[in-house]
């Protein structure tokens, strides 16, 4: 998204370090996800012939570095044909690795594979147009709105405090990271309370090509105020336990379904409360389904322990009835956007229960 704010300083010395802020960078055409097809494959191609489907992931690493992945689908953990570093000139990358030669320019991703046979076999790929189905989403009946673009009302702060994340464009909610020894800023929750709840949210990621890791487009959603859904730029990153889609600590996204920095993205999660025993007692603990971007990333999982790791590693820790809905601050400027809280269905209650 254009932002034209002049951001702070890109340095505020806190307990936490930097402040990440890359907004006024452009994104490089070249960055993203692109898709397309084997030209004419035959026979002697072998699996290239029957799957012609051809993607790839072009990830900024900083200056002109890039890291390239082509492999046969998006949104599975396919096999990688090829993956490598390579250096653009001139915004446009030069390739040729292992039997795979190429070029990589706005606009334009073609090149040729040995892939078995005689001859070279030909691609041409295109810069990718998915958009999340449930992107825009509208709130169905009986839902709490949490945040429309209008104000804060819903929120507060993590300690109590009034919640103090800026509004960008009337429309964006953008995460304010904390000063050391200040109240303005950190994570927020919502004033109410839940237990079952289906949650609809979008996000989109800063471009932060000069971190990795968990310093790339850092945040979380919190259930309860316990359990982290996590939010972070994973673009072309493998899928693990701390990426995008993820039950932090707790379970690795099924695929790697994040989409490029500067996308808007979805989460839709449905959560199934803990439910307990006549003397208090916990009879079955918490239960998640999630989908990012409309892929299913996580599906009916227990939650057994906080995802918090201090929280985790003390026993036993207490099982809420109901609790807030937090949205982390972990120093990275992420937007925010059309969030709100509807009941759980009857049919998805169901199937989140213990099996």
């Amino acid at each position: 998204m254009k932002n034209t704010r002049i951001l702070l300083a890109a340095v505020i010395l806190t307990g936490i370090g930097i402040l990440h802020a890359s907004a006024a960078d452009p994104i490089p055409p070249i960055m993203g996800r692109w898709e397309g097809k084997f030209i004419n494959p035959v026979k002697e191609n072998g699996y290239m012939q029957t799957h012609p489907n051809l993607c790839a992931e072009v990830v900024a690493l900083g200056g002109e570095k890039y890291h390239v992945r082509l492999f046969p689908h998006f949104f599975k953990r396919a096999h990688i044909f090829q993956e490598f570093d390579a250096t653009a000139t001139d915004g446009k990358i030069v390739f040729n690795e292992s039997g795979w030669k190429g070029e990589i320019a706005p606009g334009s991703f073609t090149g040729e594979a040995f892939a078995g046979g005689k001859n070279p076999l030909k691609f041409s790929l295109k810069k990718s147009d998915f958009v999340s189905p449930t992107m825009g989403m509208k709130p169905p009946a009986g839902a709490k709105v949490l945040f429309d673009g209008k104000n804060l009302d819903a929120w507060q702060g993590k300690t109590g405090g009034p919640a103090q994340w800026p509004i960008l464009d009337h429309s964006i909610l953008e995460v304010a990271p904390r000063a050391k020894n200040s109240e303005a800023g950190g994570s927020i929750r919502t004033k109410d309370q839940f237990g079952d709840v289906s949650l609809h949210l979008e996000f989109q990621l800063p471009y932060e090509p000069d971190l990795n890791g968990q310093n790339r487009g850092n945040s979380g959603v919190f259930l309860q105020a316990l359990y982290e859904v996590q939010v972070l730029d994973s673009f072309g990153l493998e899928g693990k336990w701390n990426e995008c889609g993820a039950i932090y600590h707790t379970a690795p996204p099924k695929v790697n379904a994040c989409l490029p920095p500067g996308e808007w993205q979805t989460y839709d999660i449905l959560f199934r409360a803990a439910r307990f025993n006549p003397d208090g007692t916990v009879s079955e603990y918490p239960r998640i389904t999630v989908r990012l971007n409309g892929v299913l990333v996580q599906y009916n999982e227990d939650l057994p322990d906080s995802t918090l790791t201090a929280t985790s590693i003390q026993k036993p820790m207490t099982v809420p009835k109901e609790g807030p809905i937090e949205l982390q601050d972990h120093s990275h400027l992420v937007h925010y956007r059309n969030i709100w809280a509807a009941p759980l269905p009857d049919s998805a209650a169901a199937l989140l229960q213990r099996k």
